[in-house]
């Protein structure tokens, strides 16, 4: 489930005195699935000193197959987290937005699975910050 990917996630960044952790599960299969949550189900949370983001994704295949991909899409969430969280920490020290505003943007950003529109929203923040800047 989402709190428990949170708490996986959460745990490994103090465990490992990390600024970011991740916390996979989920139910690979071939069996344990149900209707609410089928196989190929598989929460993905990243826990940074910001909070913590969980994304739910729905894979197919085989077990093998599931797990490799939920490991993939994990390290590119875990790659966004490293990318986005250093670019907003240093919008909000330099004053264009506010630590609210960016912890905000961050969790607005990894909630989407959307690759598109995560790209969407940094472009709407780009221009949101040079606004301020111009002004």
């Amino acid at each position: 489930s989402a709190p428990i990917a949170e708490q996986m996630a959460r745990g490994a960044r103090e465990r490992a005195n990390t600024q970011v952790g991740v916390g996979i599960t989920g139910i690979a299969g071939p069996e344990g699935g149900s209707e609410q949550k089928p196989i190929g189900t598989v929460f993905i949370a990243v826990s940074s000193p910001l909070g913590e983001a969980v994304r739910v994704h729905r894979f197919t295949g085989t077990r093998a197959t599931i797990r490799e991909r939920a490991a993939q899409t994990a390290l590119e969430f875990l790659a966004l987290e490293i990318t986005k969280k250093p670019c907003l920490a240093r919008l909000a020290e330099r004053g264009l937005v506010s630590a609210e505003e960016a912890s905000q943007w961050r969790a607005s950003l990894l909630r989407s699975n959307d690759n598109a529109a995560v790209r969407q929203g940094l472009r709407e923040l780009y221009d949101s910050v040079q606004e301020r800047a111009a002004a």
